[in-house]
């Protein structure tokens, strides 16, 4: 008679049950949302496939209709909830089905006009409204819905980035707003998850479109402002966090890389390498101090679906694997048998490199994106 397994073996036989789920695609599923101007919110299944990298397949998940919401101008994932700042001037509360990746709306609360960066901690969300002149901060429950708690006062203000979990520090950038120029601003978060009244800022030569906390250094990406030392309208900037105040300190040179558009940034998962959407492919931005950057290109890929790389520029995410990032193209391309704005996915190969996967149709102007990551 056999004998009954031990609880190593146990352990054992589990843990080789889940490797076999998820590399034969039956394991917990993850899911990419890009919101798009149509207003719609697109749904993919980016669950890593028998090679660990993710793929991307458009699901059958429900999205609701976003005609209430508005444009969805940025949107965060925690938990099992989306959450998405429209143009009307509120934030959306979504519950994610973990087996579909389907929606389902909660509710709404309002918020400032109109919403151009999200972010968020387990337990605080923060929106940046532009238009509005401030942030919104909400709690989030254990349910995962929100309650404001402040509308902080920062004028101009674009992006936003939080610097670690659970989150000491909110960093913001403005734009020009009245008499104020061009900033980047530290804001202490206290124990609510509301701001400290009193932000350090330190003025900065243009106004950044986004950027990218790792490894106690804050990366800023401009394309707005040409400042007296850099000829193109594109740079990168980075910035040494003060562990205990949260006050920046300007490290090394700025880094031009060139003046072709750019769209969002995101940090490899290693800290090593920013990747920054451009026409006609990718910068690729060494995050060492001096900044390096090189261009990364891709020869055409006609299909049935789609050209890649998209020759737009637009957001851009990593993947948690280290494995792939995922890019918006808001303007699209009459190419082949495609035509029209999209969404790729490139995997990251050896030295930080990338190699285009697959890509599919976005909707008219996709311009956020979120991932739900079980």
């Amino acid at each position: 008679m056999p004998h009954a397994a031990s609880r190593s073996e146990l352990k054992h036989l589990i843990a080789l049950a889940l490797v076999v789920a998820t590399a034969t695609g039956c394991g917990p599923r993850s899911y990419l949302y890009v919101g798009s101007s149509v207003p719609a919110i697109e749904i993919f299944d980016i669950t890593p496939g028998t090679n660990g990298v993710p793929q991307m397949a458009r699901t059958s998940g429900a999205a609701p209709s976003l005609a209430t919401i508005g444009d969805p101008g940025a949107m965060k994932v925690v938990g099992r909830s989306l959450y998405v700042a429209g143009g009307s001037g509120s934030v959306a509360q979504f519950s994610i089905d973990a087996a579909s990746g389907a929606l389902t709306l909660r509710g709404t609360v309002p918020a400032g006009s109109p919403p151009y960066a999200m972010a968020a901690t387990q337990t605080t969300a923060y929106v940046a409204n532009r238009g509005s002149n401030n942030i919104s901060v909400y709690t989030i429950d254990t349910a995962g819905n929100l309650t404001n708690v402040q509308t902080a006062a920062v004028n101009g203000v674009n992006s936003l980035q939080i610097d670690g979990t659970p989150g000491k520090f909110l960093f913001t950038g403005s734009r020009v707003s009245g008499t104020t120029g061009p900033q980047v601003c530290t804001h202490t978060i206290q124990a609510n998850g509301s701001l400290g009244a009193t932000p350090n800022c330190v003025a900065v030569s243009g106004a950044p479109v986004t950027m990218q906390v790792s490894g106690g250094v804050l990366s800023l990406l401009f394309n707005a402002i040409v400042p007296p030392s850099i000829s193109n309208t594109n740079w990168v900037s980075a910035w040494t966090i003060d562990p205990a105040t949260g006050a920046l300190t300007h490290r090394g040179a700025d880094l031009d890389i060139g003046a072709a558009n750019t769209g969002g940034m995101a940090v490899s998962t290693n800290g090593q390498t920013l990747y920054i959407p451009r026409q006609g492919g990718f910068t690729t931005v060494g995050a060492a101090d001096p900044l390096t950057s090189a261009m990364v290109t891709f020869p055409p890929t006609a299909s049935q679906w789609c050209l890649l790389p998209p020759p737009g520029p637009g957001e851009v995410l990593a993947d948690p694997t280290g494995k792939a990032i995922y890019t918006t193209d808001p303007l699209g391309a009459v190419t082949g048998n495609y035509i029209g704005p999209r969404v790729s996915a490139l995997e990251i190969v050896a030295g930080g490199g990338l190699k285009a996967i697959t890509c599919d149709t976005a909707g008219k102007l996709p311009q956020s994106m979120a991932m739900f990551i079980p």
